[in-house]
């Protein structure tokens, strides 16, 4: 659905997806990064440059490692792909923050903790219930970011 407000269909929308396949934080990088744009597909409004100071961000949630994308099924050539679009994206001045929840015991993803922009920009949690308190610091941390004139 398109950037809004609406989130009452945001919510109905979100709990229709159903989890199937593989893990592939690539795409999920990508298309967090398309979100940021104000043309399509998402067609967020233009930024008001001329009364405000924007710093663009990314929250980027895995539940595991890479195991597919629509190349390749080895996971270090994955991962050699998602590098690429880390650093690119960090160049273009979006600060990325990245989570792994970790509840299978998978090892520490090394292409998340390189991909946030620093270490304390990378969460490595152990149970689902500290999601809450890992976006509570990200949006905390977000605020910071906030210049008003």
């Amino acid at each position: 659905m398109p950037l809004s407000y609406d989130w009452a269909t945001l919510k109905s929308e979100i709990d229709k997806l159903q989890p199937t396949g593989n893990t592939n934080q690539g795409i999920g990088l990508a298309w967090g990064w398309l979100t940021l744009g104000h043309g399509v597909p998402f067609n967020a409004p233009a930024k008001d440059t001329a009364n405000y100071t924007y710093k663009e961000a990314i929250v980027l949630l895995s539940d595991g490692l890479n195991t597919q994308n629509r190349w390749y099924s080895n996971a270090s050539q994955i991962d050699a792909r998602q590098k690429i679009l880390c650093e690119n994206a960090k160049a273009a001045d979006i600060t990325i923050y990245t989570v792994q929840v970790n509840t299978g015991g998978d090892a520490e993803s090394t292409v998340l903790k390189n991909c946030a922009s620093g270490t304390d920009k990378f969460y490595h949690i152990k149970s689902a219930d500290q999601t809450v308190s890992v976006f509570n610091s990200i949006g905390q941390s977000l605020a910071k970011l906030r210049v008003a004139k």
